[in-house]
């Protein structure tokens, strides 16, 4: 599959790369970027993921559902999405986040 790194984030946005494919692909390479599922953690590493603060992240996003709209569909209550990538090929991954009822955001790692 060759796609640019924008191009890679739409179709993953709107699922049409399903995370099993990138699985047995085990790593995917795309122009400029490549993607390498996760493997859990093994020996003494600790496994899962630790809270980091906003001010320590520079990550300022909050998805956000009225109360009415989630009223309407429950299922909206699970969130909406996120996707890990490295989008400007700069070796660093990035992060982009969906929002339902505001804007979706890319957070382009810089370093440290």
């Amino acid at each position: 599959m060759s796609l640019s790194p924008k191009g890679w984030i739409r179709r993953l946005v709107r699922g049409r790369i399903a995370a099993s494919a990138i699985a047995a692909a085990g790593t995917l390479h795309l122009q400029g970027a490549k993607i390498t599922p996760l493997q859990p953690a093994t020996g003494t590493a600790k496994a899962g993921f630790g809270l980091l603060s906003p001010a320590d992240t520079a990550l300022t996003f909050t998805n956000q559902l009225s109360d009415r709209e989630a009223a309407i569909n429950q299922i909206r209550l699970n969130g909406s999405g996120v996707a890990l990538g490295d989008v400007n090929a700069d070796g660093l991954t990035d992060i982009y986040l969906c929002g339902l009822e505001n804007s979706n955001a890319l957070y382009l790692n810089q370093g440290s």
